[in-house]
Order: C-alpha cells, then structure tokens, then sequence
C-alpha cells in the first residue's frame, strides 16, 4: 500500500517509553556547509519511540571536520542525553 493520511478526531498522544540507546543516520550532506542527521530514539529492547532531525551548519559543522565522535556528542547534547 502506498503512503496513506487519515485525519482523526485529535487525541493526546503520550509515550511513556524510556530512551536506552540513539541511531544516527545522515540524511544529506551539502559540502561546506551543512549535513542533516536523523536520531532515531529507540527503548532497551531497540523499538523505534521517536525521530529527531537536526541540520548541523556553519561553526558547528567546520568543527566536525573528520571526528565522527564529535558529530555523536554534538546531537546527544542536543537531545540532552548522555552517552552509557
């Protein structure tokens, strides 16, 4: 089946999930300038809770340079988690 939207009568939406681990994944990178990345929030048994996007631009990106960790570190802090 193709990609499908339904209107419903609004309800709350809550996840009481707890956040155990993240899964990093570049969606595009423009040279130079930015790279976007994709934080794939997942439970201790890894089920999808929740995404996140982040574009990561201008000081922030010249500072990734080659050191993949500090990409890692930069969208944990802006998730506000901490890595185990």
């Amino acid at each position: 089946m193709a990609d499908k939207f339904v209107d419903i009568v609004p309800a709350p939406y809550n996840r009481p999930d707890i956040v155990s681990s993240v899964r990093l994944n570049i969606n595009s990178l423009v040279l130079f300038k930015s790279v976007s990345v994709c934080a794939n929030l997942l439970n201790a048994a890894n089920v999808y809770i929740d995404s996140k996007y982040f574009v990561i631009a201008d000081e922030e990106y010249l500072a990734w340079n080659n050191d993949d960790q500090y990409l890692v570190n930069l969208i944990l802090q802006k998730l506000g988690y901490t890595a185990a």
